[in-house]
């Protein structure tokens, strides 16, 4: 029977590729299958050849922000750091040819009161592209709003904004610190990052991450890859904001927590695009790298 319609050529199920439509591979992606699917989990950079044309599933997530650092006196905060950006592709269809996949790394934490946290590096497969959360606020002039990114940082100190997020059709903004108590949580992959809590001195939560079911908890756990809750697996949180009494927490999805004291916030989980925790008199935490999941037919 004929294809009925221009849909049907990229919907019927004969047009999903199977592994061995794969022809090679570089970067030395973890490969596996389960449930049916054959799937390369790319850490590193690299790429994939397709034998035909057709479809396959595509997770492409961006590197997530470095946080902020405050000056711990009197409670000077920094914000998280934004998460890098997830995008989950279901039925992606790619041509005969080979595809370039690029693994953003994390960006670095700040290290001075006077500097935000730096925003981390895209990830790619071939024009599809993840772009990276924004670095957190700290606490010295001029540097205490959020970067914009796809998911924007977390502000550090004396009621800062967060960082504008949604870059390119994606992502979310960054939560807004309290004057003096607490910095914002940086924007994850599916939620905005909370705002400091003035009253009990808290740092704001990182926004949690999405939910992708491209590879199942148990393929996830095994590769530390992503980070797992329940049944799920969570990409892209964002880095909890620093607090004079309790720092945030990281966002679901590998968001760093912040801390209090000189203790240095915590780093976005890697493989996960994780925004890095921020710090109150301590450094703040380097964002998680990101990653590229293919799946197909095994």
């Amino acid at each position: 029977m004929g294809i009925s319609s221009f849909n049907d050529s990229f919907t019927s199920p004969n047009r999903n590729l199977s592994a061995s439509n794969v022809s090679a591979t570089t970067g030395s992606p973890v490969t596996g299958t389960e449930n049916g699917y054959a799937y390369y989990i790319f850490k590193g950079s690299g790429s994939i050849t397709f034998a035909q044309p057709g479809l396959c599933d595509v997770l492409v997530v961006g590197g997530g922000a470095g946080a902020g650092k405050g000056a711990g006196a009197n409670g000077e905060t920094g914000g998280g750091g934004g998460a890098g950006v997830a995008i989950d592709l279901p039925s992606f269809y790619v041509t005969e040819a080979s595809y370039t996949i690029t693994i953003g790394g994390g960006g670095a934490g700040s290290t001075s009161a006077n500097a935000k946290g730096v925003s981390g590096d895209k990830s790619s497969f071939n024009d599809v592209i993840a772009i990276t959360g924004g670095g957190g606020g700290s606490d010295g002039s001029g540097f205490r709003v959020g970067d914009v990114g796809g998911n924007g940082g977390g502000g550090g100190n004396s009621s800062a904004n967060g960082g504008a997020g949604g870059i390119g059709l994606y992502g979310f903004d960054g939560g807004a610190s309290d004057a003096n108590d607490g910095g914002g949580g940086g924007g994850g992959a599916g939620a905005i990052g909370a705002s400091a809590v003035g009253a009990s001195l808290t740092g704001g939560a990182g926004g949690v991450g999405i939910i992708s079911t491209i590879i199942s908890s148990t393929v996830a756990t095994t590769n530390s890859v992503g980070e797992v809750s329940g049944s799920d697996v969570y990409y892209g949180g964002g880095g909890g904001g620093a607090g004079n009494t309790v720092g945030g927490a990281g966002g679901t999805g590998g968001g760093g927590a912040g801390t209090t004291g000189a203790t240095v916030g915590t780093n976005g989980s890697a493989n996960s695009g994780g925004g890095g925790g921020g710090g109150e008199a301590g450094n703040g935490g380097a964002g998680g790298s990101g990653l590229v999941i293919v799946r197909v037919r095994a």
